[in-house]
C-alpha cells in the first residue's frame, strides 16, 4: 500500500508541475501575441512608404532591388559564417 501512495503522490507533484508550466506557457504566448501584433504593424507601415516610395520615382525600383539584393546576401553570409563558426 505504501507504493501505491508514494506513486500517487508523484502523479499527484507531477501534475501540478504540468498545471504551472501549462499556466506559464499560456502567459508566455499572449505576451508573444503582442510583440507579433505590434511588428506587422511596423512592417506594414514600411511595406507602405516602400511603395509610395517606388511609386514617387521609376528609377527608385531599381535601387530597391539593388538593395534587397545586397541585404539578402548579406544576411546569407552572415548565417553561413556564424554557423562555420559555431561547428568549428
Amino acid at each position: 500500500m505504501e507504493g501505491v501512495a508514494t506513486k500517487v503522490a508523484s502523479l499527484k507533484h507531477l501534475a501540478l508541475d504540468l498545471r504551472t508550466e501549462t499556466k506559464d506557457q499560456v502567459s508566455y504566448m499572449d505576451n508573444s501575441a503582442g510583440i507579433f501584433e505590434s511588428a506587422a504593424a511596423l512592417l506594414g507601415g514600411t511595406f507602405k512608404r516602400v511603395q509610395s516610395m517606388n511609386r514617387s520615382q521609376p528609377q527608385n525600383c531599381k535601387y530597391m532591388c539593388y538593395f534587397t539584393l545586397a541585404a539578402a546576401v548579406f544576411f546569407f553570409l552572415a548565417y553561413f559564417l556564424i554557423s562555420w563558426v559555431m561547428s568549428s
